[in-house]
């Protein structure tokens, strides 16, 4: 039982540091733009080592549909960055929405109406 308390401790332990080296990006601006078609996407996510900690995931869903998923290795810089996607498909009406992954944990998405 001793045994028992001191894994499960140890796991608490672990998760909550692991917690707390990852956050989630904690902004996301879109700009989608209706004459080209460009997903302009602006992530705020500061960090102090940007080769370990980073935005690792992008991933891109037109109402509700996955149609892009990106891998990065780092990011601009350590307060974040952007990258530019061409959606042919999106027309007025539908949804864009983007979800960002941390490399070590949490995510933030954001979403954006075309008109």
């Amino acid at each position: 039982m001793r045994n028992k308390i001191t894994v499960l401790a140890f796991l608490v332990l672990w998760i909550q540091i692991h917690l707390l080296y990852g956050q989630a990006p904690s902004n996301v601006i879109l700009d989608f733009n209706k004459e080209t078609r460009f997903l302009d996407v602006k992530y705020e996510h500061q960090v102090g080592d940007a080769t370990q900690h980073y935005i690792a995931e992008v991933k891109i869903l037109l109402n509700e549909k996955e149609i892009i998923v990106q891998s990065l290795i780092s990011p601009d810089d350590n307060n974040g960055g952007s990258v530019v996607y061409k959606i042919i498909d999106a027309k007025p009406g539908d949804e864009i929405k983007v979800q960002l992954k941390c490399s070590r944990a949490g995510s933030k998405s954001a979403s954006v109406r075309i008109e």
